[in-house]
């Protein structure tokens, strides 16, 4: 508001969940062996070490993810457009890409579980909120080698489509 107030220009990006190589760490395999990393690397983290996912409040909070290469595309336009950025708030993403937490563990066990030891497809830990930090394994996957190149996972993991259509951003 201030800067509409006193004349300052001024662009604002929100992002949505931006994903791709490099973009987050899987702790002790390639990044601090503390520290939380996002959904998508914990979810990786647990899906290469054999244990379960935890869901917190069954996995019901929305995320939409973007991938890197789009999103920085549409910064880029907003970059090469000032005057038509100007005083704009842009929201980086497509809320059409909207997944539950719960339906990214399931498609993520989908594309990187091809067998469950105990036979049990679903694969997932729910945690009330107060108990998000608890481990109850509850069955041991085999984690197909692709999911284990981190790169080429996400990657593949999701095609962004973001629509800047005033600053002529085209999907990739």
């Amino acid at each position: 508001m201030r800067g509409l107030e006193n004349g300052l220009e001024f662009t604002i990006v929100r992002p949505f969940n931006w994903i791709g190589p490099r973009m987050d760490f899987i702790p002790g395999i390639n990044g601090p062996s503390e520290g939380v990393p996002r959904v998508l690397a914990c979810f990786s983290n647990g899906l290469l070490r054999g244990e379960p996912l935890k869901l917190v409040d069954g996995g019901q909070s929305q995320r939409t993810f973007v991938y890197i290469k789009d999103a920085i595309e549409a910064v880029l336009r907003m970059i090469e457009n000032p005057s038509r950025a100007n005083g704009n708030i842009f929201n980086v993403g497509n809320p059409n890409n909207e997944v539950t937490v719960r339906q990214l563990a399931e498609l993520m066990i989908e594309v990187s579980v091809t067998e469950l030891v105990t036979g049990e497809k679903e694969g997932l830990l729910q945690l009330p909120s107060d108990k998000a930090l608890l481990v109850d394994p509850k069955f041991a996957p085999y984690v197909h080698k692709y999911a284990q190149d981190e790169d080429a996972f996400f990657a593949d993991y999701a095609e962004a489509h973001l629509k800047l259509s005033e600053l002529g951003f085209a999907e990739a």
